[in-house]
């Protein structure tokens, strides 16, 4: 699998630490961090992108599936983002 990216158009405070949350338990149930990354991203319009590395969608397939998460090329501004994992 290659880079996936989940959208979200919350408010920030709350959804964000409400999805951070829930990625948190899911790896947890996965027995931890294991070569994960993930980068969050913000816009001004609110909304906040997460981008998964190759490694951490393919552990999470079921996690990105069920945010409607989308296949993305590798992102080349990272850095500009907040590294959550």
């Amino acid at each position: 699998m290659g880079w996936h990216c989940i959208k979200l158009h919350l408010p920030r405070r709350a959804g964000g630490v409400g999805f951070q949350n829930l990625l948190f338990k899911e790896l947890s149930q996965l027995g931890g961090v294991l070569k994960c990354h993930v980068v969050r991203k913000s816009f001004p319009d609110g909304g906040d992108w997460y981008y998964f590395s190759p490694g951490t969608s393919e552990q999470l397939q079921g996690f990105i599936a069920a945010w409607d998460g989308i296949p993305v090329q590798e992102p080349t501004d990272l850095h500009c983002g907040e590294k959550i994992i």
